[in-house]
């Protein structure tokens, strides 16, 4: 693949992922931007020649491209927790969970028994104790 066309894919990714600010498209562009450099590398005859200028250009833009990701990365999980912050500040009062009470029944002889009245024989497996 020619040269110009990686360095044209890796720029439109990377201004596609600063524009649209989503790590996923970032991914790509660092590949790009390393292949690149790779083929810039390999055409190089000096050491200081135009490819290789090329490559280190390439490379940097690659580290670049890399950090730039890693804010957006950065920047969302600090915005959840602002905002998880900012809903407590706003409530006026900590997160607590809601626990659903039972009402208990005041008497012993509130609690219904599945007894049906006239079909049932007196139990007699316990044991009383005075």
């Amino acid at each position: 693949m020619d040269l110009n066309w990686l360095i044209l894919v890796a720029t439109i990714l990377t201004v596609a992922m600063i524009a649209y600010k989503n790590i996923l498209i970032g991914i790509p562009a660092i590949l790009f931007w390393g292949l690149a450099g790779y083929i810039a590398y390999k055409s190089s005859l000096e050491q200081f020649d135009t490819s290789y200028l090329l490559f280190i250009v390439c490379m940097v833009m690659a580290i670049f491209t890399a950090l730039i990701a890693y804010t957006f990365r950065d920047k969302k999980i600090v915005e959840a927790k602002d905002t998880k912050s900012k809903n407590k500040i706003a409530n006026g009062k900590k997160e607590v969970k809601e626990i659903k009470q039972v009402k208990l029944p005041e008497k012993i002889a509130d609690i219904p028994t599945p007894i049906i009245e006239g079909n049932h024989k007196k139990r007699t497996d316990f044991i009383e104790i005075d």
